[in-house]
């Protein structure tokens, strides 16, 4: 009997815990999305326009460090970052050669 409800209590507490979902931002031409966990980041050229596009996020180790992952790969491509502590902030952008940058705005 208290097997059962050690058991019972053990598959309430793992069904009822928050599962991770992914924050994702986006614009004009340029995708980024968190995977794993939250713990990886990746961002895509969405638009054949030539431009270079890059995912800005923070990590909760180090969450003063503002970290940029490039995508120079061209059009409809992935550039995938490593593993690390969970992601909790992200931004999209394409470079804009001679001007700001377009961004999206921040996503928790």
């Amino acid at each position: 009997m208290k097997r059962a409800a050690a058991a019972l209590v053990a598959v309430a507490a793992i069904t009822s815990a928050s599962p991770a979902f992914a924050i994702t931002a986006q614009t004009d031409g340029v995708y980024a999305k968190t995977f794993s966990d939250n713990k990886r980041i990746k961002v895509k050229d969405t638009k054949p326009d030539g431009h270079k596009v890059k995912a800005h996020y923070y990590r909760s180790a180090s969450p003063g460090t503002k970290r940029v992952l490039w995508n120079k790969r061209g059009f409809n491509k992935w550039e995938k970052s490593g593993s690390g502590s969970r992601i909790f902030k992200i931004q999209a952008c394409k470079e804009i050669n001679d001007a700001p940058d377009k961004c999206s705005g921040w996503r928790p």
